[in-house]
Parts: C-alpha cells; structure tokens; sequence
C-alpha cells in the first residue's frame, strides 16, 4: 500500500543520566550480639542429589523463559522495523485495556490518501461503507466511523451483463476488503483531514461454479459444474433485522446458467471490539434472491433465510447465530438440519420420514400434537426440536400457500396439492375430466420420482391412507401399466377389496381412450348414517340412475341407509335435511351427485360385537331418495354375520370409504398418568371420583378422591386417552369402561336408568376438571364408539350411537357443549 515505517522511531535516543547508586551500610553486631551457629543436619546422599537435580531443572527453566522473552521482543522488534503497522494486528488478540496504543502518525491516511495507495497498487478503490463504531472526528461537533473499503480489480475478457444492481456493470470483481478506524483528535499532530489507520483486512474470493448450481444439478447429471472461483461483484450492510452483534456484510454475484439467474455470495462479520473481519458462509440461491434476516424461530436472534427453492419445491436454508470459542470473534452462523434429529424416538423418527420426503404440512402436524404433549411432560421437548419445527413450519406454509392458489393448468393444481400432502384433493381434481385425468396422466409419467418418495414415506407413517395409495398406485399405472400398479396395490398392508375396486376405477382414467362423461359434481364421497338390512324392495320407492337396474348379484343383500351427515363439496351438512329442495322427478342425478356418489359409490357397513371387536362388509350405492328431510340410500352388498340369541345384530352404521379417518389418541393408565403428571392428573381423578359416587358405581370401601381411587390396583390400571377435542391445544381425557369393567362396579341403579347390555360408557374431562360429557349419569341414552377427524381441517368429532341413530358430535365453543 505504499506505507513508510516511521523513521523517528528508529533514532537512536539519548540515554538519561542516573545517579551513582550506594550501597547502604550493614551495622555490625556486637560478638555478643552474633547468633550461635547451628550444624546443619547431615542429608542422605540421594535426597542432596535430588535437590541438586531440582534446581538445575528451576534453573532451566528460568534460563528458557528469559530467552523466549528475548527471542519473542527481537521478533516483535524487527516486525516494527519492517512493518510499523505490523503491531496493529496484535491488538485483536488482547483485552480492550492491554492493547498497544498506534503512536506512529506516518501510518495514519486520509481517505484520499488511502484511495491513492490502492489505485498505485494498480487497483480500484470502491465506495466506503460506514461499520459504524463512532469517535471523536476533525471537526469536535461531528464524529467518524470505522470504514470498510473494497479493493477491486478489472476481470480480463469481460463484458458487462449484469443486471443484479445498477452498478456500473460487473467487469470490476472485489478481491480485497480493508477495515480502517478513524485516528481519534488527542492522536492527531500533524493532518487537519481526518486520519484513519488499517485495522483489519481479508482476500476476497467467491465460491466456485459447483456450488453455486448445486440446488439446479440432479446429483446423477454429468455437467456438475467447475471447481472455478466465481466472481462477487457488489458489497452491501445487512439492514433491518440483522443482529446488533457487530456488522454483517453481504457480498453477491450473480450466473445465468440457461434460463435461471443464480445469486450467489458470501457473508462476512466485522467485530468491533477486536478490530476482526472474517468470513461466515457461502450462499446460493436459485431464486436470484438476497439472503434476509427473519425470525423463524422463537429466539430473540433472527436467522438468516436463504431461498435455494427449485419450481414448486420450496427449499430454504435456515443459519442461527451461535457462540464459538474463538476470541477475536466468539460467534458463527450454523445451519438447522433435520439430518441429526433432535430426539431419537418412533414419534419423531415419522415426523423426519415426512420431513424429509417434503411433506412439510403431514410432519408440521405431527409436530404441533407432539409439542402439545410435552406441555405437560417437558422431557418431551428441547431448543433443538423446537428449532426444527419451526424450519419444517418455513416450508409447510410455503407448501400451503402453494396448494390453496389457484392454477390454470389442472396437471400444476394436482402437483400443488400432492407436494402438501393433499391426496384426497388432488383426486378430486384428477376426475373432474377427462382433460385434467390425462393431462395428470402425462404428469406422472415425466415427474413423478419426487411425487413417489412422498408417497412411500406418507404410507410408511401411515399405511392406511388409502387416498396415498391411490396416487401410488397411479403412479406405477402411469409408468408401466394398470396390472403392475394393481400389483403393487394388493401388497400394501391394510388394504381392502374395496379400496382396490375403487383404485381400479381410478387407473382406467389413465387409459388414452377413456372417455366417461364425468357429472359436474366430482366431489369425494362422505357419507355418514344408519345401516337396515332389507329382505326385498319396492323399486318404485326408489329414485333410480338412468340406465340403472335395481338388480342383486349372487350373495348380496339390500341395505337401507339412512343419511346423518354427509359434505356437500363445501361444508358438513347433518339431519334434517328439510332445506333441500329435490324431487323424483328431477331425477337421481341431483341429490346422486351432491352426495358424492359419482365419485365413490362405495360404502362399508360395520357392527360392533360385545367384546368390541369390528365386522365389516362393503356395499355400492345403487338408488337414492328424500322424503320428509330424509335422505336414504339404497346399496347392495355383502351380508352382515346372521344374530343369534346369545349375539344380537346390533345397529349398522353405514359410512363411504373417504367419510372418516379414525384417530387413535395417545393411551395410557390412571396411575401413570398420577405419576407423569400429578398436577394434570388430580383434578381428572377428582371430576371422575365424583361421577362415579353420583352414579352409585364407586366400589365400596372406596373414598370419592384421587387418593381413594388409586388404592384401588384395579382402578389405577384403567385406561385413559388424552386428546384435544375442543380446539384449546390442551388435552382431554376420555375414560371408556366396557362392559365386564361396569359389571365388576356392582351398579345399583333403577331399570329405568341401566343401560342396554353390552353398552360401554365413556366420561370427557377437561384439563380443568369440568365434565364435558357424561354417559355415566344415565340421562345421555347414547355411547360413544369412536373418535374420528372428517378431513375438514377442524377439531375431531365424536361418532355415537342414540336413540335416533348414529351421530356426530362436535364440541361448540360457543355453547360449550358437544352437539
């Protein structure tokens, strides 16, 4: 830079003159006064060896601290000689009150004079940027900041193509960064402009090709970029909601690569207190964008956001601000990666398989029922999970917002919706023509290896999501034939005859020739209500399709269904249903497609035994009618098992495959759940104590109290599940006592309040206490036979069985009572 050593430092100074010093006298004690002499004690040859051995070694050492002191000061001595400046450099490494004053003013610059060095080193100064850090200036009423000054060269061969910033253009790249601090007024002796002295300075270099293609490059691809260093053309402040910790710098270039514009750069920090720059990370984004600061997580530090998405797959990268142990600058950005979970569990393990495939909004659920558990069990929970959640919540919300636009092409409405794990609506897109099932049909034969990997981690969670099985089986339909896909259909678990007959349907629309006139409702099915076998029909009651025979095939039975609830495309409609205005002479078609039934005729008939377990047959939809506010559906289908007088038949209930998706709350026993979480516990034990003493089924011997009730070994085994059923993200306990439990209580109640036999009850208690719904008492003539979510995105519904047939029951914020 063209620096001059200060050469009055190097002047021989005359040395002051001292005083001859004396020695003062000793006073001589009189021969009296002269203490006796003492013998000293003889030593063992050895231990007199081995004091000598110890002070020779003292002696050593000594002689070796002295001669690094000599050594380290002649260094440190012709560093200043050489390089005035040199000792600068040391003081980032020492306390703020140890450092070495900078006394040498021919080291100091003006900006002018700085500019002048870089331009004689046959460079090109850029604009200074202010860093802040302010002291006293020239001018006593004004101040001066620290500055940073990019030091530029000419790139060989270059023509100006940038369009990243209006820069002049981007033939000048940045291959130097030098930090300078304002020399404060009590230093100044001999320049009136202000002086500055260099501080700090690093070689600047940008990250090569292959890194900055890398989100664009399949990793199976041959052109997989150079090892060339890329070029950083711009320098700017981060602003806004950087942290205050020092000064973060953003350096960016940008590549056109086809028809993508790739931003890339670098991320530098300076640290005031010791005079440091050094680099943080290395950035791309396929997007073209900046990185951003953003407060992803719930820390009082921002992360910094860098957007690497690809089309439709949003993909961020997200770098908190960590401490480090490295003291000229004791922080450093670090990444969030979901490649080292923060628990190592079943649970969790299913939230990364989701996460990882890029079903951000199936795995954002998980996380949110999981971070509600551990309210109450704090094990449960870390700053590492929640970190990881909030960076799967970055993507879900993009996934999301993807999903809920409105596209013009049916082929991009379906891949939104599969990207956010929305299987059930992307079929619904995928049959509302034959256009769109075709054009899909083109989709997954060209783009469907990141559409597959969602499907077998979404079926890996969860292997009875039929509507993912659908896509999966679509999938190998696209890419081989409909036998393979139906192939693989018949070996994934838990699947039906009735969900392959469905699929098969589905994969016929793959079919080029397929040309069925698709109704204009296409809507999935569901369906809710009451089953009656029928021993024959009167077909004239019946509103038929056209071309359609109200005939039985071998072994079939008829079914009347009596509707409860079903979606009409747009919301849950429940009995009665007095509003609809249809009538036979319209025709089936009307009531037959806002049910659903277009899409999916099929129904499953289940009863439940005494001992709880579940039979079920499956039917179709073959006539529909409405009178009265009733909406009935005729099926056929297979027979129900015959009742015999030990084992009657009990109610059917009647529900299409996509109606309900049955939940399966977290389990566990009164008495782990007292000693897990005693304050959550007493007043469930308290609120179910009390019920069972109104209702005269305490045992005798036991007292109405938490305590009372967990003496009993057989009552601290009872089973309770928790789950949230009024949307106030806590948890609900359900306790469900079957029958042989009711009978071991020996109830003494009137005939008029028993229940029929085989009959369980089921107690709700919130997390407060209150008794939100009771079947206990004996007034409620119903029982709960399951939990269950309608796909609505709202709180879970309560599936049971009265006196006017099988019902939903939702909990009412506003009334505070399921209805």
């Amino acid at each position: 830079m063209g620096i001059k050593p200060d050469k009055t430092a190097l002047q021989p100074q005359k040395k002051p003159k001292l005083l001859p010093s004396r020695k003062p006298a000793t006073p001589k004690l009189p021969a009296s006064a002269a203490p006796p002499k003492v013998p000293s004690p003889p030593q063992a040859p050895a231990k007199a060896q081995a004091n000598s051995w110890l002070s020779l070694l003292g002696a050593l050492a000594l002689l070796c601290g002295a001669a690094g002191l000599t050594v380290g000061g002649a260094w440190i001595a012709i560093l200043l000689i050489v390089d005035p400046d040199a000792i600068v450099g040391l003081n980032q490494y020492l306390p703020t009150w140890t450092r070495i004053p900078v006394a040498n003013q021919e080291t100091f610059q003006t900006l002018s004079e700085i500019r002048a060095s870089i331009r004689q080193a046959g460079r090109i100064p850029g604009e200074p940027i202010s860093l802040g850090n302010e002291v006293k200036g020239a001018n006593k009423s004004a101040t001066a900041t620290d500055l940073l000054i990019p030091v530029l060269a000419r790139r060989p061969l270059c023509q100006a193509t940038s369009t990243l910033d209006s820069a002049k253009n981007n033939c000048e790249q940045i291959v130097e960064l030098q930090v300078y601090r304002p020399v404060e007024d009590a230093r100044r002796q001999i320049k009136q402009e202000q002086s500055y002295w260099l501080a700090s300075q690093i070689a600047v270099a940008g990250p090569e090709e292959s890194f900055a293609i890398a989100p664009l490059v399949d990793a199976n691809s041959e052109n997989q970029g150079s090892a060339r260093s890329l070029p950083l053309t711009t320098i700017q402040r981060f602003e806004g909601k950087a942290p205050t910790s020092g000064v973060w710098l953003l350096l960016s270039g940008e590549l056109v690569r086809g028809d993508d514009t790739i931003a890339y750069g670098r991320v530098a920090h300076y640290n005031p207190d010791r005079d440091y720059l050094g680099w943080m990370l290395e950035w791309t984004s396929s997007t073209g964008q900046a990185p951003a600061w953003k407060a992803i997580t719930s820390g009082a530090t921002p992360e910094l956001v860098v957007d690497q998405t690809v089309g439709l797959e949003p993909q961020f990268e997200v770098y908190q601000v960590q401490p480090r142990q490295f003291l000229p600058d004791p922080i450093q950005l670090e990444a969030i990666s979901l490649s080292d979970p923060a628990f190592d569990t079943e649970t969790y393990g299913k939230i990364m398989t989701l996460a990882r495939s890029g079903l951000w909004s199936p795995a954002l659920a998980w996380f949110k029922s999981l971070r509600q558990a551990s309210e109450a069990n704090p094990d449960l929970w870390s700053n590492a999970a929640q970190a990881e959640m909030d960076f799967v919540r970055l993507h879900a919300e993009a996934t999301q917002a993807q999903a809920e636009k409105s596209w013009a092409s049916p082929s991009q409405q379906v891949l939104t919706n599969l990207i956010d794990g929305r299987w059930a609506r992307a079929l619904s897109v995928f049959q509302a023509s034959v256009d769109n099932s075709q054009e899909v049909a083109s989709l997954l034969k060209g783009d469907a290896d990141r559409l597959w990997n969602r499907v077998e981690a979404a079926l890996k969670v969860d292997p009875m999501q039929t509507d993912a099985k659908a896509w999966g089986a679509l999938i190998v339909g696209a890419k081989k034939d409909k036998p393979a896909a139906i192939a693989w259909l018949k070996k994934q678990p838990q699947t039906n005859p009735a969900a392959i007959a469905r699929i098969s349907k589905l994969l016929d629309r793959l079919d080029p020739n397929f040309s069925d006139v698709i109704p204009p409702s296409t809507h999935l099915s569901q369906v809710v209500g009451t089953a009656e076998p029928l021993k024959q029909i009167n077909p004239a009651d019946w509103w038929q399709l056209k071309n359609s025979s109200l005939k039985l095939e071998a072994g079939q039975t008829w079914y009347e269904v009596e509707v409860t609830a079903f979606y009409d495309g747009k919301r849950w409609q429940r009995s009665n249903f007095s509003d609809l205005k249809f009538s036979k002479a319209d025709g089936a078609e009307p009531l037959w497609n806002l049910l659903g039934l277009t899409t999916d005729p099929q129904l499953q008939i289940l009863v439940w035994t005494d001992a709880g377990q579940q039979d079920t047959v499956f039917a179709t939809a073959k006539a529909v009618q409405l009178q009265g506010g009733t909406i009935r559906i005729l099926a056929a289908g297979d027979p129900l098992p015959a009742p015999t007088a030990a084992q009657p038949l009990p109610r059917p209930l009647a529900l299409t495959t996509t109606a309900l998706q049955w939940t399966t709350p977290a389990v566990t026993t009164l008495a782990d759940l007292n000693q897990q979480q005693p304050k959550l516990a007493d007043p469930i034990l308290q609120a179910l104590a009390t019920e069972l003493q109104q209702s005269n089924q305490l045992p005798a011997g036991v007292t109405a109290t938490p305590a009372g009730l967990l003496q009993q070994s057989e009552i601290g085994s009872w089973q309770v599940q928790q789950i949230d059923l009024t949307g106030n993200q806590q948890l609900e306990a359900v306790f469900t006592l079957d029958p042989e439990t009711l009978a071991t209580l020996q109830l003494d109640q009137p005939d008029s309040q028993k229940r029929p036999a085989g009959r369980s009850r089921t107690l709700i208690v919130s997390d407060t206490g209150a008794v939100l719904y009771n079947e206990f008492d004996g007034t409620a003539q119903q029982s709960l036979l399951a939990i269950a979510d309608l796909g609505d995105g709202g709180i879970p519904v309560l599936v049971v069985d009265g006196s006017a047939g099988y019902r939903l029951q939702r909990w009412s914020s506003k009334k505070q009572q399921f209805e």
